[in-house]
């Protein structure tokens, strides 16, 4: 059954007294279908209303090993989805759960795995294994949407429209690196054409990406809008549904009803392509009714249609003329590219040189060059005082070693003597003529009055005992005492 919509000729035109009055709420909130950008065994190819086109290199020998698009805008957020027998190529099934946010399972599934991403199993590492390689993985596979457009159909000629494309999980981190290598050079990723192949040294589909050239200023116009349509904003936030027949694309990554070839070179060409053959599609499984005859018009006055008339100029007049579509995008040739090129590198050669350094003058210098000297003559006296003081410290520290040394000797060598010496004899008694010399010589001085003159006064010994010098008033009394002493001595020694 059609869905196009016919209306008679002779319809009528709109009550003047809808003037102004316009109403969109019928059709918001419901979207239409994109286009999906796979890249299924390594071949690029365009999905829509359930029709297939690989994209083959301009000699038509093979698939495009690579896809020239601008990325017109990318989700904020990680996707996931999740499929509990794992995906199977070919299969309608839509996932067990899924996430667009990569936070939470989308409020469309009836069995989420767990209510939050971070903390559901099927997300840990590890949950799944690939049985040919052994390799660990994600049960949930992640993934980011990107909205894209052809870089040399900017305009929309072939009317497909901004197309998703999915980057998988192995090639997140090249995503990221090259947006930071564009920013790193000024640019953002939405500003240039990106050309996007595949890691030849990988079995699986990897990313790679190459900047091809900034945006022209017709292009960045066509870009900005794009940015802001409802088309983009459908495809970065689409509700994941399963696919089916004849139906339009879904966001996943999976194979269509049908397969259609193309046999032209350039994407643009084969996207118009693909869009003739959905049209000839539409047109095959339309069967519109044929009409019912219209009516016959009563007869009207020539006042009725002279009403009718100026009605239907009065509508086409206050009726807002449709905006002209944006002009395409000339197509450059090499030698302006080239142009361009050398025009940037003499605007980057022509930025105006940072001042230079002001000159000091001969003053200045000559005070720079005594200060620096002062400053080293200052140092050198510090090392040679330093030197100096610890010279000394040396000294005495070694004159002090020989001091211990000596001191340590010395005891060594007296305790050495009193451990081996024989014991002290007794002092000998004096003899009686000893004692009797020592007695005349004292007689003497005190006979001479020398007594007191003496300078050293002498302790004398008689017969073992100390006789100690008499003072000079009693020198009389010790002169009889001695020489009752003398005599007595003298008569023992007879």
């Amino acid at each position: 059954m059609s869905t196009a919509l016919t209306l008679p000729n002779n319809f009528g035109a709109v009550s003047t007294l809808f003037q102004g009055q316009s109403d969109d709420n019928l059709s918001s909130g419901i979207t239409g279908g994109f286009a999906v950008m796979s890249y299924k065994g390594k071949v690029w190819t365009i999905r829509a209303g359930g029709t297939e086109l690989p994209l083959m290199r301009e000699d038509g020998d093979g698939p495009r090993g690579s896809i020239e698009v601008v990325i017109v805008k990318s989700s904020p957020f990680i996707s996931k989805v999740y499929y509990k027998n794992g995906y199977v190529p070919g299969s309608d099934e839509a996932p067990d759960c899924f996430s667009n946010n990569g936070t939470a399972p989308d409020p469309s599934i009836q069995a989420p795995q767990c209510d939050n991403c971070a903390a559901c199993p099927m997300n840990a590492w590890g949950s799944r294994v690939n049985n040919q390689t052994g390799k660990q993985g994600k049960a949930c596979a992640d993934s980011k949407r990107l909205a894209i457009m052809p870089l040399e159909d900017l305009a929309n000629k072939g009317k497909l429209g901004p197309m998703l494309l999915r980057v998988p999980a192995a090639s997140l981190q090249d995503t990221k690196n090259y947006a930071h290598a564009l920013k790193g050079y000024g640019y953002d990723y939405f500003t240039v054409g990106s050309r996007i192949s595949f890691d030849a040294q990988e079995a699986f589909p990897k990313f790679i990406y190459n900047a091809i050239r900034p945006l022209s200023d017709q292009e960045a116009q066509l870009c900005l809008a794009w940015r802001n349509s409802p088309e983009v904003e459908n495809i970065l936030n689409a509700v994941e549904t399963a696919p089916k027949p004849a139906a339009p694309a879904t966001p996943f990554e999976q194979p269509p009803a049908t397969t259609a070839p193309a046999q032209d070179g350039t994407i643009a060409a084969q996207i118009a392509a693909l869009q003739a053959q959905l049209q000839a599609k539409a047109a095959q499984q339309a069967q519109p009714a044929a009409p019912p005859p219209p009516p016959p018009a009563p007869e009207k006055t020539a006042q009725q249609l002279e009403i009718e008339r100026l009605q239907a100029a009065l509508a086409a007049a206050q009726k807002p003329a449709d905006p002209p579509p944006p002009p395409p995008a000339p197509e450059k040739t090499p030698q302006q590219l080239e142009i361009e090129r050398l025009q940037a590198m003499v605007a980057a050669a022509q930025q105006p040189a940072p001042p230079p350094a002001p000159t000091k003058t001969p003053e200045q210098l000559q005070m720079e060059a005594l200060q620096k000297q002062l400053a080293e003559m200052n140092a050198q006296k510090e090392a040679e005082a330093k030197a100096v003081a610890e010279k000394e410290a040396e000294k005495e520290r070694k004159k002090a070693e020989r001091a211990a040394k000596k001191a340590a000797e010395e005891a060594a060598k007296k305790a050495a003597e009193e451990a081996n010496a024989d014991p002290a004899p007794a002092p000998a008694a004096p003899s009686a003529n000893d004692t009797l010399a020592a007695l005349q010589a004292q007689l003497a001085a005190l006979q001479g009055g020398q007594a007191a003159q003496a300078p050293q006064p002498t302790q004398q010994v008689l017969q073992g005992e100390v006789i100690p010098p008499a003072p000079a008033a009693e020198n009389a009394l010790s002169t009889a005492s001695i020489e009752a002493k003398l005599a007595a001595l003298m008569g023992k020694t007879a």
